[in-house]
């Protein structure tokens, strides 16, 4: 049925207009519709367009694609267009509003009153999620859309606005397949993770909840949020789609199932089914922590259903932590399969250009001379089209820079070239190759291999720990890296498995080897993410750092130096972080993440791992100021972290300042060239002395 739903109407003088809103709060309190998430949307987003679009004879209909997540439906979904009659517009003609090619509204058009709001309510029910198609056209006064439609209408793309309330949609079947679906549903950059511990909260049970965290994180690009609650029914009070549950079997809760030592279910939270909880259980807490470690593991072979008995299926990615659902992670000496390549074809004038790019990620600290190369064996199909009197030319670039050109043959072809070590990065790489003349397609079996390595770095650097974790994480299973709680309140939880989800996703990978600890920091023997108040730090705990936190003040000097400390009374910052050496010439780091507050210790590593701050990292020492911004400045001395007995440390210390190699050579050939001198010299007077 078409609804027209008319914007301008007087509410002046209308004696049941609070009782009517009363009404309808208490209708939305009582069904719940006022929880779900508002959405505003105007046709220009819509569409990717400009502000005014014209409808005439030539171009009588536009169309815009909306999208609602799989997972969730849209209900109350209302369209306010906003338009404009042009003077030759015949009388009669109507501009019709349709979704999915239903007609819902329309409106007759009058050139005398030529700017015009209509309001149509789209849909009574609920809009399942997936495309929905919404157009918007102008017909004749005989009923036709096309070439017969006199004069024009402009649509204001900027003020007509499509809204709509977000719901989630009840889960029918529940698989762990799903799970992907769900992290998707959330429309924001960070996903909320409410956790919940049953029974004692062990340190294993925390390492549990550190590995499943990470198999979330590692699921989604999104940062994670994580929330420590009591109980469920608290956290079932923050609306989040995915409740993670962990507890043995034994503890008050949880459900008691037979038959398997470690088990991981997936069942709704209550009758509506629309949110899920995700439960680890067990004997006992070491089963709790197997459950999680292979969910987080095996993030590419889950199994079918909700009940997954740990050790009853087939687990065919245990072991293989790097797995990662973007770029492929390439250790030093490792290969890897040239995957998710972004191919663009564009036809230029005079001839075809292809241009292939794809991505891989490389961990810090990796050093290699600069012979070192890494290898490129590409499977490539080769089209040269109208173009076949040339040979194709391939440009290949790494992260922007020109590496090489060369000539491609056509038909399909086994090619093999090199990139220097010298031109990538930790982190990400970005290789392209920029194919004129032909159109390029890589096929399967194409790899690259990286060479094997040296690990050397400049440490304090805290922008290197925000894309690789290095040196905190310096393999793929992070065998050295050890939690340190010193308050174990559920703020402080939910800051540190919020900042471990950052680090598994910056690391690419799960990180299964890192042991928690409650207490104070260890000596020796790995490195430590240490998480508290300064309150709850020990002044012998705080050697070799530049900053000192010593009641409630801030006293910094260069580590090592004769100077006094110069101090801060009463700091305002919110969060403290700091990146040092566990010790006078240790191979391992600690990275301190202090708060002055432990209340606010949730809110300020949500801060912390936003994208904005996380990426602006630089230095060794970072705070948060009042408006939610960290702020960061390298306060001690860098200092080569690397085997400094090895030769390679002598070609790392010369590769960062290629001077010293100009200076060592000119040295070299100054005293040559004294010493044949003098050799020279002395030979003729040896020959004087026998003439």
């Amino acid at each position: 049925m078409m609804q027209i739903v008319w914007s301008r109407i007087k509410w002046g003088g209308f004696p049941c207009l609070g009782f009517l809103l009363a009404l309808g709060t208490l209708f939305l309190l009582e069904t719940g519709q006022c929880w779900a998430t508002v959405e505003q949307k105007s046709l220009a987003q819509l569409m990717e367009s400009k502000r005014f679009i014209s409808l005439n004879g030539n171009q009588p209909k536009l169309q815009a694609t909306w999208q609602i997540p799989v997972q969730e439906q849209a209900v109350h979904s209302t369209l306010a267009l906003h338009y404009f009659v042009g003077p030759s517009t015949a009388p009669g003609t109507e501009l019709v509003i349709a979704l999915n090619g239903k007609d819902v509204g329309a409106v007759r058009e009058n050139p005398d009153y030529p700017q015009g709001e209509l309001t149509v309510l789209l849909e009574p029910g609920e809009l399942g999620g997936g495309n929905q198609i919404l157009s918007i056209a102008l017909r004749s006064p005989k009923g036709i859309i096309g070439d017969s439609v006199k004069g024009w209408t402009q649509i204001d793309a900027y003020e007509s606005q499509l809204q709509f309330r977000l719901q989630p949609k009840p889960w029918r079947t529940i698989q762990f397949n799903d799970l992907q679906t769900l992290f998707q549903r959330d429309q924001n950059a960070s996903i909320p993770l409410p956790v919940v511990f049953l029974g004692r909260i062990s340190p294993i049970l925390i390492q549990a909840a550190q590995q499943a965290v990470a198999g979330i994180a590692m699921r989604t690009d999104k940062t994670v949020a994580v929330r420590v609650f009591p109980n469920i029914a608290q956290a079932t009070a923050r609306s989040a789609p995915l409740i993670l549950l962990l507890g043995a079997q034994t503890a008050e809760g949880t459900s008691k199932v037979s038959g398997s030592d470690a088990r991981v279910l997936l069942r709704p939270v209550d009758d509506s089914r629309t949110a899920l909880v995700l439960s680890f259980t067990g004997r006992n807490d070491d089963a709790v922590l197997r459950a999680a470690q292979a969910f987080a593991q095996n993030r590419g072979d889950l199994p079918l259903g909700d009940n997954w008995q740990i050790g009853l299926v087939d687990t065919k990615t245990a072991g293989r932590p790097n797995l990662w659902r973007g770029q492929p992670v390439l250790q030093p000496g490792g290969v890897a399969k040239v995957g998710r390549v972004e191919q663009i074809d564009a036809s230029l004038v005079g001839g075809a250009l292809s241009l292939l790019h794809f991505s891989f990620w490389m961990p810090g600290g990796q050093f290699a001379d600069r012979q070192k190369q890494m290898t490129l064996d590409l499977n490539l199909t080769v089209d040269p089209g109208r173009h076949s009197g040339q040979r194709p030319l391939v440009i290949v670039r790494a992260n922007g820079n020109w590496i090489s050109q060369w000539k491609l043959g056509t038909g399909v072809g086994h090619y093999t070239t090199t990139v220097p070590f010298s031109a990538l990065v930790a982190g990400v790489n970005r290789l392209s190759l920029d194919v004129h003349g032909a159109h390029v397609k890589i096929l399967p079996g194409s790899t690259m291999r990286l060479p094997k390595t040296h690990q050397y770095a400049h440490l304090p650097n805290l922008q290197l720990l925000a894309r690789t974790a290095f040196p905190l994480v310096r393999d793929g299973n992070a065998k050295s890296l050890r939690m340190i709680y010193l308050n174990s309140t559920s703020e402080m939880l939910s800051a540190g498995l919020t900042l471990f989800a950052k680090l598994a996703q910056v690391s690419r990978s799960t990180l299964p080897a890192a042991v928690v600890f409650m207490g104070h920091p260890l000596p020796g023997g790995g490195s430590q993410v240490i998480l508290g108040t300064p309150a709850d730090l020990k002044p012998a705990g705080q050697i070799n750092v530049p900053v000192q936190f010593v009641q409630g003040a801030l006293r910094w000097q260069s580590p090592g130096s004769g100077s006094q400390w110069t101090s801060s009374q009463n700091s305002s910052a919110r969060a403290y972080l700091l990146e040092t050496p566990a010790g006078k010439g240790s191979e391992y780091w600690n990275l301190w993440f202090l708060i002055p507050s432990a209340e606010s210790a949730e809110s300020a590593a949500d801060l912390l791992v936003q994208k904005d701050n996380w990426s602006s990292l630089i230095g060794d020492f970072a705070w948060l100021d009042a408006h939610d911004h960290y702020h960061s400045v390298m306060l001690g001395k860098q200092q080569i972290y690397g085997n400094h007995q090895n030769s390679w440390y002598w070609i790392y210390l010369f590769s960062l300042r290629p001077i010293w190699w100009v200076i060592v050579v000119l040295t070299i050939l100054f005293l040559g060239s004294i010493s044949a001198g003098w050799l020279s010299q002395h030979r003729r007077k040896q020959w004087g002395a026998h003439g």
